[in-house]
């Protein structure tokens, strides 16, 4: 099973196109999107307005930080993070899902994506500052 979504500005060319892919696949059209992968949508006069605030709520309740203060900006100024400083975590496997989870965020915000490029950079090894 896989899912996508479909959109267009044309009604017509898509709805031709969901009708061919009908034709060689068990298609199950679901007509208004609403959520999909974590991922929440609403239409509006804009366009398609997507945002992840469930996905990233549950972030932040899985790492216990429901009540962290948000900063002017997604990483502090100052020294650059080294791949040599500070202690090795012990088990990295928290900070590998909770990057992994940040890297899917950018979809719905690539402001982050430079800081999170930054974070996924010490993957292999973590440490205390990361």
């Amino acid at each position: 099973m896989d899912d996508i979504i479909l959109t267009g500005t044309n009604n017509s060319e898509t709805e031709d196109f969901i009708k061919q892919l009908q034709s060689t696949f068990q298609v199950r059209h679901l007509e208004t999107l609403s959520y999909f992968l974590g991922i929440q949508a609403s239409l509006n006069m804009k366009g398609l307005h997507l945002k992840q605030s469930k996905y990233i709520s549950n972030l932040l309740d899985k790492t216990q930080m429901i009540g962290a203060r948000p900063l002017s900006t997604p990483i502090a100024s100052g020294p650059k993070l080294s791949a040599h400083e500070g202690e090795l975590l012990n088990d990295p496997t928290e900070y590998r899902q909770v990057i992994s989870t940040l890297q899917y965020y950018t979809l719905t915000r690539p402001n982050i994506s430079y800081e999170v490029n930054q974070l996924c950079q010490f993957m292999h090894a973590p440490r205390e500052p990361h």
